[in-house]
């Protein structure tokens, strides 16, 4: 498939992530996708658990959107670069497993997320997201 194919494919994964269309979502990842996100220590393996991940981020954070500024494709890569935006209003779970009660807070961290394509479907996300700035605004850390 070519670059403008591969963007809409992601752009469909976007809509589809907004809408809380997690089926939808799930078929535009290849079964054995894996996602490599700066929270998680191992790579996210399967479609369904990556589509796990975004539901879990959605309890937590119902309102969050991402608020696109960049958008660039090459050969099989596409990249998009914006805000990611949200208020924590539903539990979080930490990468530790443990829960903490919503804070209430509303985020705006920078986010990078890369997405491979092969055959039309998504084999590869990496996200890449300033942790710090992230649990500071929640006000669970000092910068």
């Amino acid at each position: 498939m070519g670059v403008e194919e591969n963007i809409k494919i992601v752009n469909l994964g976007s809509k589809a992530q907004s809408d809380k269309d997690f089926e939808l979502l799930e078929s535009l990842f290849a079964a054995d996708a894996i996602a490599i996100t700066p929270d998680i220590s191992e790579p996210i393996k399967g479609s369904k658990a990556i589509v796990d991940i975004s539901r879990q981020y959605f309890e937590s954070f119902p309102d969050s959107y991402l608020e696109k500024e960049v958008e660039i494709g090459q050969e099989d890569w596409v990249c998009l670069a914006g805000s990611w935006n949200g208020t924590n209003t539903g539990p979080l779970i930490m990468p530790d497993g443990k829960t903490l009660a919503a804070t209430k807070k509303r985020v705006k961290v920078p986010i990078c997320i890369l997405f491979k394509l092969k055959d039309g479907k998504i084999i590869e996300e990496r996200d890449y997201f300033d942790q710090i700035a992230f649990m500071t605004q929640l006000g669970l850390s000092q910068q």
